[in-house]
């Protein structure tokens, strides 16, 4: 999806993100919370067949003030990453928002997803899920699950592997069935099958980026997600991890 980024660092952690604003990108805690400002980078329409890469630098990162593990599990699992050069004025951006019952909506994750070793990148971007409620999530970590928590499980038992390889960050895009085909994006995915739904932490958001000028719109939508190809990305093993890794980095000293 054009208003998702790849964010990594210099160890090869791999994160996803969504682009709130032109300043602003909205991640996984637990995924970036060891890393420092001045190793990470943030690339642009790394996914987008055809599309040109661009890259920004971080200048601070901001975690969910009640972020914290609990019996294994992070919770209030989102950071947000301030960019030290806003985007350009014509970058999409995510379509935050909510749908009235999206264990009844049709949902999507789309984002970044490593390859295990000898696949090519013939892989979906984007992998329909069934949605868990809370109780559902219990009887996979009891004690640990609370109502802004789903779970999500592959219609297929086929894509489970392609599921658990889609990276802390990607985008959990829903719609409710048979109104008008808006897709919005509800949750962000944390560890396991686990993903947070967006909207009990809009406040939290919205008093955060109130700093800068930009105006973050948490009422969008998108077209539905399709399966797209050159979407994954490659883990870092052997030279050709190494390469895509100069590769980027390359890009990142250059910007």
């Amino acid at each position: 999806m054009p208003w998702q980024a790849l964010i990594v660092t210099c160890d090869s952690r791999l994160c996803g993100g969504s682009i709130l604003s032109p300043s602003w990108i909205l991640t996984s805690a637990h995924c970036i919370r060891h890393m420092r400002t001045e190793n990470m980078a943030v690339f642009l329409g790394l996914p987008q067949p055809g599309g040109n890469m661009t890259v920004a630098r971080v200048s601070s990162v901001v975690l969910h003030e009640r972020y914290q593990f609990v019996d294994g599990v992070p919770w209030n699992d989102l950071a947000l990453l301030l960019l030290q050069k806003p985007l350009g004025s014509s970058q999409l951006l995510a379509p935050i928002s909510h749908v009235d019952d999206v264990n009844k909506a049709e949902c999507w994750v789309t984002g970044p997803r490593e390859l295990r070793e000898g696949e090519t990148d013939q892989s979906p971007q984007a992998l329909h899920v069934q949605v868990k409620d809370a109780r559902s999530c219990a009887r996979h970590l009891p004690g640990s699950i609370r109502n802004s928590v789903l779970c999500l499980a592959p219609w297929g038992p086929e894509y489970q592997v392609a599921l658990d390889l889609m990276g802390p960050g990607s985008a959990l895009l829903c719609h409710s069935r048979g109104k008008n085909g808006t897709w919005r994006q509800t949750g962000l995915t944390s560890i396991r099958s686990l993903t947070f739904l967006l909207a009990p932490y809009f406040p939290w958001i919205s008093k955060t980026t109130s700093a800068q000028a930009d105006h973050i719109w948490l009422n969008q939508s998108v077209g539905k997600p399709v399966s797209a190809t050159s979407a994954a990305v490659a883990e870092p093993r052997g030279l050709l991890g190494l390469t895509l890794l100069l590769t980027l980095w390359l890009q990142f000293l250059r910007a």
